[in-house]
Parts: C-alpha cells; structure tokens; sequence
C-alpha cells in the first residue's frame, strides 16, 4: 500500500466491497482509481510518442503532435492501438 492509499484509509476508511452510489468511501476511492488509470494511460502515450521511429531510426511525431490542436483520449488510444499491431 502507498502511502497515498494509507492517507484514504485513514482519512475515510478502507474500500468498500461494491460501489455505492453517494457513499463517501467509494468516491474517494474512485477518485484516486481515476488518478491512477489516467497517469498510467499518459505515461503509454508518453512513452509511445517520444520513442516512435520510422523504418530509418528517426523520430517521427505522431500526427497529433504535429497538429496545432489537442488530440482527444480517443485519438491517443487509437493511436497507442496501432502500435500494438
């Protein structure tokens, strides 16, 4: 356990077996569950992007990252799903 789940379970309590809607416990479980999901997905789109290459070892940005505009969690992960071909 990290030190930020100690600081939930103390502060509210320890996860609940299921989720209910309005307890206090499960948002703030949820909460950090979204914190951890969303940091993992930004550190694969991270790692993907800075280390794509083209067939002649050269860096080649992912097209959103030429773009001038903000690709959306969908463009990221259909993205990182090509990679995965």
């Amino acid at each position: 356990m990290n030190l930020i789940e100690q600081a939930i379970e103390e502060y509210w309590g320890e996860r609940c077996d299921d989720y209910e809607e309005g307890c206090v416990v499960c948002d703030a479980w949820r909460e950090y569950d979204n914190l951890v999901t969303d940091n993992k997905v930004a550190n694969e789109i991270a790692q993907k992007a800075f280390t794509e290459v083209n067939k002649d070892g050269k860096f080649v940005p992912p097209i959103s990252l030429t773009k001038a505009q903000k690709p959306t969690l969908s463009e990221w992960m259909a993205w990182l799903k090509q990679g995965e071909k």
